[in-house]
C-alpha cells in the first residue's frame, strides 16, 4: 500500500511544498508500523524542504515528528534537541493545539530523565493551552501528565485530585481505552493511599467496560487482569485481629496475584505493562527471598532481570536498560560476583550518560561508590555474610521499589 500511496502523490503533486507535505505523511505511516529508522528518513526529507523554501510551519511539523520519534527511540538529548526547535517556532505563531502538543512532548522527556521539576512546568503550560481549545482528549494527555509527575514526587493528594478530573472527563468518551486507562491510573493512586475499598469499586467498574467491549477485548482483559493482581497485592482494609485465618488468607492473595503478574509477563501483550508487572512480582519475591532465603527465588529474580534487559533492546528503552543492568549489579554482588556486579555499574553508567540521563547516571555513580565501600563489611566470597544481611546492606528492596514507582533517579541507598 505505502509503494502505491508514494507512486501516485510522486506523480501527481508538483509544488515543492506539497513534497514536503507528502514526505512528512509518508514518515507517519512508517512511524505507525513501529519503522522509525524510515519514519526519520522521511521527516528528515521533509524538514530539508520545508526549510529550503522557509516554511516555518512546516519546518516546525517536522522538527516536532523527529523529536517524538527520539522520543519513542529513548533517545533523549535527540528528542530534546529537536522538541526544543519546533517550540522556539511553534512559540511565534501562537497555534495553541501543535504549541501545547509540543510542551507536553517536552514534558515527556524531562519525565523521562528524571527532572521532574521542569516536566511538570512544561506539562502545566501545555494544559494551559489545551484547556482553551477545548480539546477534551488533549486535555486528558496533559492532566495525565501532571498527575503521574505529581506521583513520582510523592504528592499523592495532587495526584489523586488530577486523575479524578481525568476520570470524570474520561466518561464523556465512547472509546473504552481512555475510560480504562483513566480508571486503571485511578485504582492505583487510590493503592497508593490505601484506599483499597474504594479501588475494589472501581475495579468492578473496569471490568464491565471490558466485558462490553468487543473490540481489543484481550487488551482491555490484560490491564483489569494487572489491576486485579495490584489490588490483590496491596491486601485488604481490616481492623481484624492477627490470626491463622487472616494469615492464610494474605498467603493466598499473595500466590493469586503473583500467579496473574507471571501470566501477564508470559503474554506480554503490552510492554509497559509487562514492565510493571515484572517489578511488582520482583517486588513480591524479594520478600519472599527475605523470609526463605530459597535459591530458586532468586533465580527467578535473575530471570526476570533478564525479560527486562531483552525489553528494554528490543524496544530501544535506553533509561529501562541503564535501570535493568544497575539491578542486576545488585544481584550479582549478592551471590558474590564483584567483577560481574562492576561490569554491570560501567555499563549502565555509559549508556545513561551517552543517551543523556544525567540524574540516573548520577544515582549509578553513587551507587558505584557506595558498593565498593561495604565490600570489605560484606566479604561476599569468603566469610558468607547471611543473605538476610547482605541483602540489607545492598538495599535492594529499596532499590525495586524505587524501580516499581518510577522513581530510581532519587534512590539513595539509604535505608
Amino acid at each position: 500500500m505505502l509503494p502505491q500511496l508514494r507512486g501516485f502523490c510522486l506523480c501527481s503533486i508538483s509544488p515543492l511544498k506539497n513534497y514536503g507535505f507528502l514526505f512528512n505523511n509518508i514518515g507517519v505511516v512508517y512511524r505507525r508500523a513501529g519503522e522509525s529508522d524510515k519514519a526519520l528518513e522521511y521527516y528528515q526529507k521533509a524538514l530539508e524542504i520545508f526549510q529550503e523554501i522557509a516554511d516555518d510551519h512546516g519546518a516546525s511539523l517536522s522538527l516536532h515528528n523527529i523529536g517524538n520519534v527520539y522520543l519513542l527511540k529513548g533517545e533523549v538529548k535527540l528528542a530534546l534537541e529537536y522538541l526544543q526547535q519546533a517550540l522556539t517556532i511553534r512559540e511565534k505563531y501562537s497555534n495553541p493545539d501543535e504549541l501545547g502538543m509540543t510542551l507536553n512532548d517536552i514534558g515527556s522527556v524531562y519525565g523521562i530523565k528524571g527532572e521532574l521539576d521542569l516536566a511538570l512546568d512544561y506539562f502545566q503550560k501545555g494544559l494551559e493551552l489545551r484547556e482553551k481549545t477545548g480539546s477534551k482528549f488533549e486535555i486528558i494527555q496533559s492532566l495525565s501528565g501532571l498527575a503521574g509527575i505529581y506521583q513520582r514526587k510523592g504528592n499523592v493528594e495532587k495526584a489523586f485530585k488530577i486523575y479524578q478530573r481525568v476520570l470524570l472527563l474520561s466518561r464523556e468518551f465512547e472509546n473504552p481505552l481512555v475510560r480504562i486507562d483513566a480508571l486503571s491510573n485511578f485504582i492505583g493512586i487510590l493503592l497508593e493511599k490505601k484506599k483499597i475499598k474504594e479501588a475494589e469499586i472501581y475495579l468492578e467498574e473496569l471490568k464491565e467496560v471490558f466485558e462490553k467491549t468487543k473490540e481489543n477485548n484481550k487488551l482491555l482483559e490484560t490491564i483489569y487482569l494487572f489491576c486485579q493482581a495490584m489490588l490483590l497485592k496491596a491486601g485488604k482494609e481490616t481492623s481484624e485481629k492477627v490470626s491463622f485465618q487472616a494469615l492464610f488468607e494474605t498467603i493466598d492473595r499473595i500466590l493469586t496475584a503473583q500467579k496473574i503478574f507471571r501470566q501477564l509477563i508470559e503474554e506480554n501483550l503490552l510492554h509497559g505493562l509487562t514492565v510493571e508487572a515484572i517489578f511488582n512480582l520482583c517486588e513480591l519475591l524479594m520478600v519472599e527471598l527475605r523470609t526463605l532465603g530459597r535459591e530458586d527465588i532468586l533465580i527467578e529474580i535473575t530471570q526476570l532481570t533478564d525479560k527486562l534487559e531483552a525489553i528494554g533492546k528490543e524496544q530501544s528503552s535506553f533509561s529501562l536498560l541503564a535501570k535493568t543492568y544497575l539491578f542486576q549489579a545488585h544481584l550479582k554482588l549478592l551471590k558474590g560476583k564483584e567483577k560481574e556486579s562492576k561490569e554491570l555499574l560501567k555499563q549502565a553508567k555509559a549508556i545513561a550518560e551517552e543517551k543523556g540521563y544525567e540524574k540516573l547516571a548520577g544515582v549509578i555513580t553513587k551507587e558505584q561508590q557506595r558498593l565498593v565501600g561495604i565490600l570489605p563489611e560484606m566479604e561476599v566470597a569468603s566469610a558468607k555474610l547471611p543473605l538476610l544481611e547482605r541483602i540489607n546492606k545492598l538495599q535492594l528492596e529499596g532499590l525495586v521499589q524505587s524501580m516499581r514507582q518510577n522513581r530510581v533517579e532519587f534512590f539513595t541507598g539509604k535505608p
